[in-house]
């Protein structure tokens, strides 16, 4: 039902009879251009701005706070994806640009780029927008053709690993994560690894 648009001077206006009509908001949290906005349910909005600010409302936009992970303040944030509540995604750049893709687990409470949830994503510069559609699928819209674009961003330190997994068991050091037609059979530590086919 509901459809919330933002963009130059603060600008934020919403539908609640999908598209019908629209109103601005009772406030706006900057007078920055906005760009980016997640829209969790009716009332609950994440907002992001061109001069790197994170702001968020719990009211329809009523009211507004901001969240400032250290990072934060400078540069721009370019996109924010929630997969569900609780997990969500904001991509961000500094100066350079310098690519940051930020998460947070507990639905914005807390958000970070450093280890164990995820690194530094090295070729923000590239990157237009980030997509959840489900949640097996992270899809990147690039800003243009840019051939080394996998083996630069999902290989070496950028993986995407389960949260479920980190969440039960604190790290991913005795716990095998992968991708691809091979599974883990056996692992003798400091000795050998077998694969086998993945039967799917």
């Amino acid at each position: 039902e509901v459809i919330v648009a933002v963009g130059n001077a603060g600008a934020i206006v919403k539908s609640t009879n999908r598209g019908v009509t629209f109103a601005t908001t009772t406030t706006t949290p900057t007078a920055s251009l906005l760009q980016a906005i997640a829209v969790l349910d009716d009332r609950r909005y994440w907002v992001g701005t061109d001069t790197g600010f994170l702001y968020y409302a719990l009211d329809g936009g009523e009211t507004w706070a901001t969240k400032t992970p250290s990072g934060f303040g400078a540069g721009t944030v370019h996109d924010i994806v929630f997969v569900n509540d609780e997990v969500g995604f904001v991509a961000h750049s500094a100066s350079g640009p310098v690519a940051r893709l930020f998460s947070t687990w507990n639905g914005g409470e807390n958000w970070t780029n450093s280890r164990p949830r995820i690194l530094n994503l090295p070729t923000f510069d590239h990157i237009y927008r980030i997509a959840v559609p489900d949640k097996y699928t992270v899809s990147f819209t690039l800003k243009n053709r840019y051939a080394p674009f996998l083996p630069r961003t999902l290989a070496h330190d950028f993986v995407i690993l389960p949260h479920e997994v980190y969440d039960q068991f604190g790290d991913f050091k005795n716990t095998a994560i992968g991708t691809g037609p091979w599974m883990l059979d056996r692992h003798d530590r400091g000795s050998q690894i077998t694969l086998k086919p993945h039967p799917d």
